[in-house]
């Protein structure tokens, strides 16, 4: 019995060996910052990285990545500007957790997903009238770089190789873009991160 033990054991390990996945993942994100007492609408941004998929049993798949995740959010007449935008660039480990059932030429799934990022840049646009002007924001004076939070989704993998993906996400870790220009400090009270939508696109080799 305990020889059979070893010996299905060992199987399902080659199994799962051979049946991992590596790919390129990329999309759209569409975010915003959740604020009280400014108008402020989602900006549409892009994410881009790797993605490893390695098959479980009964359905289940776990799935790292690494990504290069651009969020942002826009506000309307702020501290006398007529708009603001401000974007920021997150290396960001996102790990899903798929269910899904196998239909031969496509898998249906679901997925929880944690993830953490740092911030590597930002940016920041601002215009009264048709004068505008630009800038980068000084990541130095943020009170912390890390943001943290969870994504539910669903997708579809095809013919074992094609990945879609829709997701919706939480920030937890507060990014403080009241401290990124003196015009918003004076306007911003409360700042909870990033919320929005992204759509994925994989291809696995």
């Amino acid at each position: 019995m305990k020889k059979i033990v070893i010996i299905a054991a060992a199987l399902f390990v080659c199994v799962c060996a051979s049946a991992q996945k590596v790919g390129i993942v990329g999309g759209f994100t569409s975010s915003e910052l959740k604020l009280k007492n400014i108008e402020k609408s989602s900006v549409a941004q892009y994410h881009i990285g790797l993605a490893y998929n390695q098959p479980l049993i009964l359905g289940f798949a776990v799935q790292p990545e690494i990504i290069y995740n651009v969020k942002g959010t826009s506000f309307d007449k702020i501290g006398g500007l007529a708009d603001f935008k401000a974007t920021m660039g997150y290396v960001e480990v996102p790990v899903q957790l798929q269910w899904g059932v196998d239909l031969l030429v496509a898998k249906p799934y679901v997925f929880a997903e944690p993830y953490i990022g740092y911030a590597v840049s930002g940016d920041w646009k601002a215009g009264v009238a048709s004068v505008s002007t630009k800038g980068s924001i000084d990541l130095s004076e943020l009170d912390s770089r890390w943001e943290y939070g969870f994504s539910l989704g669903f997708g579809v993998t095809a013919l074992q190789r094609i990945q879609l993906s829709v997701k919706y996400f939480w920030n937890f870790e507060n990014c403080k873009i009241d401290q990124y220009t003196d015009q918003i400090k004076e306007n911003i009270s409360e700042n909870k991160g990033f919320t929005g939508v992204a759509i994925s696109a994989a291809i696995f080799f």
